[in-house]
């Protein structure tokens, strides 16, 4: 019709052949099926048949106004990439096939088997649009977007996507097989989101997936995703075969992060795990240090350097590195009865308001190991070089060689398989119980304010070690006044007549001074004969003439200088 409209509806129509259709507005109905060949219209589109609507190879649709499709029992095939549909499209059929030379637009979409939308443009929906898709669903976009993102869409089986910017939703849940981007990728679902076995994601921007009610497993280990991804949902898996990048992940269930490459998080990221999680990198680095990350069960960790912060506290089950080891958290540090953490570089456990405790004796922290906390209980099932910043208590345990400094209150260190102990510049403030299954010796200053209690073992003996220097050093501010009626003299001698009687008491009648190898003697430092009543009046070189060690006598150094009337008291040399 050159002007009007064209209406042959009549169900009982039986078209055999092609048809060829041009009008204003066009519709066409059959008892059986329909094959189009070339369709203008200049309004809607109405197809309707009982059978299959297909197309002929050359045939080409092109409907200005809303089209509509609709075959009772048979497959709509409108697939020729030369159509063009301007308005709305609804379809109905068994296997639905469509495409346009342009973009398209969705109504209300229903099959009950296959759904493929082919599109150089963008692939919308209406506000009031629904597709329900009983089987496989395949949305490509050549050169658009594709927005789908009716929350009442309903895709029962696979779904392959393919554009630029994607986004799609779900009534219920989503099953990914093929997903590919250029731009951004939404997926929402109120049920479960998961890949087919063979489905891989590949999104080059930001991607975002979010279960209102479900899980999400996406845990292919092909797919890449380059840009930002968020996570929202019960318990969230993700896999990728570089690295990625975590923006807001919020799970109420477990969370399973594993990457080939690196795993960090923007820098406003924040990860919130209602349980356990598990962050694995198998070549890279794991940075997850925002402060405001909250993890509250148990969390696996695997990679090179890994880093990881708490706004709580922190639960460590399983950690292994390659490389450094940083766990940062406001409350308490702590492990799983089964937990394992081995650190092979240096490591690094803060605590800004709680105890650290990682006592499993399993443990091995091959580095240097910095701690900072309130009380601080470490085992490890090798030996053990640890600094100490503790406002509590500590408790140190080393299956061999052990060497400490820092700061703590109490102190207390155990050492097995004959490790020796080291103690380098170290303020106990309080008291230090030290059970050594080898040597004990000191390369630093010690200020120990306690009861000093220190055993080592040599030859299968053990004997208590006469830990000299109990009494911590007076401060002076301002440079001393040293004249002799000063309060800063008094102090200074007083402070060099304690350490001149512990000298006397502990290691001059102890049997470290009829054996002082065992203090790791050095040849350059010795003790002056000191003749002063004040000092104690008696000759300060051991008994058998061996000069007394520098690192026992390197706290008396530590800025303090003696008055030149008391230099006989005590003359240690740096």
């Amino acid at each position: 019709s050159a002007k009007g409209d064209i209406t042959v509806a009549n169900p009982a129509n039986d078209f055999k052949g092609a048809v060829n259709l041009s009008g204003k507005n066009v519709a066409i109905a059959a008892v059986n099926g329909l094959t189009l060949n070339t369709v203008t219209t200049t309004g809607t589109l109405g197809i309707a048949a009982v059978g299959d609507i297909v197309q002929t190879p050359t045939g080409v649709i092109t409907a200005a106004g809303t089209a509509t499709l609709a075959s009772a029992k048979g497959d709509i095939t409108v697939a020729n990439p030369a159509n063009d549909f301007k308005g709305a499209v609804n379809l109905s059929g068994k296997n639905v096939a469509i495409a346009g030379v342009n973009g398209l637009t969705l109504n209300k979409v229903t099959t009950t088997g296959t759904l493929s939308i082919t599109a150089v443009g963008d692939i919308v929906q209406t506000p009031t649009g629904v597709i329900t898709a009983a089987g496989t669903a395949t949305l490509a976009s050549a050169k658009g977007d594709i927005t789908v993102a009716n929350p009442a869409n309903d895709f029962k089986g696979a779904v392959n996507l393919s554009g630029k910017n994607v986004a799609i939703a779900a009534v219920n849940g989503l099953t990914l097989n093929t997903v590919t981007t250029t731009g951004t990728l939404g997926i929402a679902a109120v049920g479960d989101i998961v890949q087919t076995p063979t489905g891989v994601i590949t999104a080059a921007g930001t991607a975002t997936l979010a279960s209102a009610k479900g899980d999400i497993t996406v845990a292919n280990p092909a797919n890449d995703f380059k840009g930002a991804v968020n996570l929202s949902g019960k318990n969230v898996a993700i896999a990728a075969v570089n690295g990625l990048t975590l923006n807001t992940v919020t799970t109420t269930g477990t969370l399973g992060i594993a990457a080939v490459g690196d795993i960090v998080q923007t820098p406003t990221g924040v990860i919130t795990a209602a349980g356990t999680a598990t962050l694995a990198s198998a070549k890279g680095d794991i940075t997850v240090a925002n402060p405001a990350n909250d993890f509250k069960g148990a969390v696996n960790l695997s990679g090179k350097n890994v880093a990881i912060a708490g706004v709580n506290g922190l639960t460590l089950n399983k950690v292994t590195t390659t490389g450094t080891l940083s766990i940062t958290a406001v409350g308490d540090i702590v492990q799983t009865p089964t937990g394992v953490i081995t650190a092979a570089g240096t490591a690094k456990l803060v605590s800004t308001t709680g105890d650290i405790t990682v006592t499993n004796p399993a443990n091995d922290f091959q580095g240097t190991l910095n701690l900072s906390g309130r009380n601080i209980a470490v085992v490890n099932v090798n030996g053990l070089t640890a600094v100490l910043n503790a406002t509590g208590n500590t408790a140190l345990t080393a299956g061999g060689n052990l060497v400490v400094s820092g700061k703590t209150k109490d102190l207390t260190t155990v050492t097995t398989n004959g490790g020796k102990t080291s103690f380098g510049d170290i303020t106990v403030l309080g008291q230090l119980t030290t059970n050594s299954n080898g040597l004990v010796s000191q390369t630093g200053a010690a200020v120990i304010t306690g009861t000093s209690n220190v055993y080592q073992t040599a030859n299968n003996v053990t004997e208590k070690v006469p830990f000299l220097f109990t009494t911590v050093p007076p401060v002076i501010s301002g440079g001393p006044d040293l004249s002799t009626s000063s309060d800063a003299y008094k102090k200074q001698r007083e402070f060099a007549r304690q350490v001149v009687t512990q000298l006397q008491t502990s290691l001059i009648s102890s049997q470290f001074a009829r054996k002082p190898e065992a203090l790791s003697l050095t040849p350059d430092v010795e003790v002056i004969q000191s003749t002063s009543d004040e000092a104690g009046s008696s000759n300060l070189r051991s008994q058998n003439g061996k000069r007394i060690p520098s690192s026992v006598l390197k706290i008396v150094n530590s800025g303090m200088k003696l008055p030149a009337n008391m230099a006989p008291t005590a003359n240690f040399a740096n």
